[in-house]
């Protein structure tokens, strides 16, 4: 392993621009890049989506936004090219002017090698999975390392290949840091929903960004009941365009549940899942979001893998079938049965079973 002399490094630069599971994924690193580095600045470049979760975070001096899918669209009109050309020259001008020595590019695509790139920054590191060129930007590949299987841990090799002492409990260490704002907004919102105050509220995310990640709105239906049953309510949060799945859901319902789908920003809702008791959902941002902020989490695996992007909480639950096609990381449909079996086959009695175990 190449020796690196990190007492010349004093600006670092953390290329990880979405999504935002994948964010969140990443905020170890930086965290403990501050607590082993603890003088250097330290700064990320972001997309809008994820750009809210790591504004204020307390281990960042600087965020960077980078709105690339705004010059995606510039670049496809004639009229506009020109005004994308310009916005690219201009970050490439910022980054070289900020004059980093080290560059962590986690995403591994053609998009942050070329960030990483515009820096030229003497050190730059992408891990060994990388696609679409990304490598060729970088001065080093980060080797794979067979014991840290999770995503988490392999953002975090690119610290050990640096030679810094990552220790277990890193992994944990997201530094999510809500305002005050934030804190009393999901105050204010739980309190206008008029909830009992001697139940336990769930947070339930019914949706996710692949088909074939969605448990079944039946099973999610006949879950809120069991749960309602033992004196829980049940909130199903998720973007404007899951309200109407979370309509469905509630029809299929014999007791009330709340839909509270498209009603907040992400820090509102990660302000919001941090007062649930419990928090359910499959492989996407919102779930990721809640192990952020502590809540015991159970998640729905299917077609992923939750060995690479699971949840890895101490109290956090994965409910996997484990099948022998598992997982195919098919995006749009099962490629084996109608529907996608390896969730189909998980039933609300046992994931209500999961969560009572946590509560």
């Amino acid at each position: 392993m190449e020796k690196f002399n990190l007492n010349n490094v004093k600006k670092i630069l953390i290329v990880k621009m979405s999504s935002i599971g994948d964010v969140i994924h990443a905020l170890p690193t930086a965290a403990a890049l501050r607590k082993y580095l603890p003088e250097v600045q330290l700064s990320w470049i972001v997309e809008p989506k994820a750009y809210d979760l790591v504004k204020n975070h307390p281990d960042l001096d600087e965020v960077i936004l980078f709105d690339l899918a705004s010059i995606n669209k510039k670049i496809k009109k004639l009229s506009t090219f020109p005004q994308a050309l310009q916005e690219i020259k201009e970050i490439k001008k910022r980054l070289e002017k900020e004059k980093f020595d080290l560059v962590l590019d986690l995403q591994g695509l053609l998009k942050s090698g070329l960030i990483s790139s515009f820096t030229k920054a003497p050190i730059r590191l992408v891990y060994c999975i990388n696609r679409e060129g990304s490598k060729f930007f970088a001065t080093h590949v980060v080797p794979a390392r067979k014991e840290t299987p999770h995503i988490i841990q392999k953002y975090l090799d690119t610290l050990v290949y640096l030679g810094l002492p990552i220790q277990r409990e890193d992994e944990y260490q997201f530094h999510l840091q809500l305002t005050k704002e934030e804190e009393k907004f999901a105050e204010q919102f739980l309190t206008e929903l008029q909830l009992n105050a001697e139940k336990k509220i769930i947070g339930v995310n019914p949706a996710t960004a692949w088909p074939t990640k969605n448990w079944p709105p039946e099973h999610y239906a006949k879950l809120a009941d069991l749960l309602s049953e033992k004196n829980c309510q049940v909130l199903f949060f998720g973007s404007p365009a899951d309200k109407k799945l979370v309509e469905r859901i509630q029809q299929q319902m014999h007791y009330p549940a709340y839909n509270c789908a498209g009603q907040t920003t992400l820090p509102q809702l990660a302000a919001i899942i941090k007062k649930c008791a419990v928090f359910l959902g499959g492989d996407t941002g919102p779930m990721h979001l809640a192990v952020a902020v502590g809540t015991p989490v159970v998640a729905l695996f299917g077609p992923t893998d939750p060995f690479y992007s699971g949840p890895l909480g101490p109290l956090d639950l994965v409910i996997s079938k484990n099948m022998p096609c598992s997982p195919c990381f098919k995006v749009n449909k099962c490629p084996l049965y109608p529907k996608t079996k390896c969730l189909e086959e998980i039933t609300s009695q046992e994931v209500a079973q999961a969560m009572f175990t946590l509560l």
